[in-house]
């Protein structure tokens, strides 16, 4: 039987609510096809990464692509250790609705099924989607249907021998993302508007955003909340940290980030 509770984040607004804000940390997700082919051939890359690829085996799809299995690999051989967290904790996952923010969360977090008296609550939010040019991107960064997202995903965690705590993940994340707009990643353009790079110039607009999206998170738990986890991508890490150049999987404290 299970011992921690895995749901959305919804709950008794009555409960004590966290006496000082939750530690942040930001994590890029795991290797992805679109990692694979750039680090492969940059020619062949550049050719794609504007284009509608949807028909492509996902294998070799960069629109909204899934993990390679390397990356798959990699993600749980660094899976979050129960062990790590304090008894009666709440911890809130936040995950980019992109397929694979989604995939690197089930696979990260799938040990904390295991963790006694440890609450996990999970949301997807849009706010935490890589951003670099607007008002359209590039296709990787293009967002698909929810049902098809999560038709390829539970095959994806099979196929890896993904333990059932990803699979319960993965569950809960898709309960989720029943809140999501229908075509959540669609900004309309206005006629003649061509794309910009934005990823310098609006992220202060986006810290902010995030940063109240995932304020409303934790008062909406209904519980204390001592870590968030907000499963994203490069770009999503420098509007937080201002660095550039976070490495697949790397995991960065977000110090000061909320002040509740």
């Amino acid at each position: 039987m299970m011992n921690t509770e895995v749901a959305q984040v919804g709950g008794d607004s009555s409960s004590t609510p966290p006496s000082h804000p939750p530690v942040v940390y930001a994590v890029r997700h795991a290797q992805s096809v679109a990692n694979s082919v750039k680090e492969a051939d940059r020619v062949e890359y550049y050719k794609r990464c504007w284009l509608d690829d949807s028909t492509l085996p996902a294998d070799r799809r960069l629109r909204d692509c899934v993990l390679t299995p390397e990356g798959a690999a990699a993600t749980l051989s660094v899976a979050l250790d129960p062990k790590e967290e304090s008894s009666e904790s709440s911890i809130l996952i936040v995950v980019s609705p992109l397929t694979r923010a989604l995939l690197t969360a089930c696979l990260l977090f799938h040990r904390l099924q295991t963790a006694e008296g440890v609450r996990v609550l999970t949301v997807v939010e849009p706010a935490a989607v890589e951003r670099l040019n607007a008002p359209h991107d590039i296709v990787e960064n293009v967002g698909r249907q929810v049902a098809s997202v999560f038709e390829e995903i539970y095959p994806f965690l099979l196929d890896v021998e993904a333990p059932p705590g990803a699979v319960a993940l993965a569950r809960a994340l898709e309960a989720s993302c029943q809140d999501l707009a229908q075509q959540w990643w669609f900004s309309a353009a206005e006629p003649g508007q061509l794309p910009q790079r934005v990823l310098e110039s609006g992220v202060e607009e986006r810290r902010e955003r995030l940063r109240e999206c995932i304020k409303r998170h934790v008062r909406d738990a209904g519980c204390a909340v001592s870590r968030v986890f907000v499963v994203c991508h490069w770009g999503v890490l420098f509007t937080l940290t201002g660095v550039k150049g976070a490495a697949n999987l790397e995991s960065v404290e977000v110090k000061g980030f909320l002040d509740l």
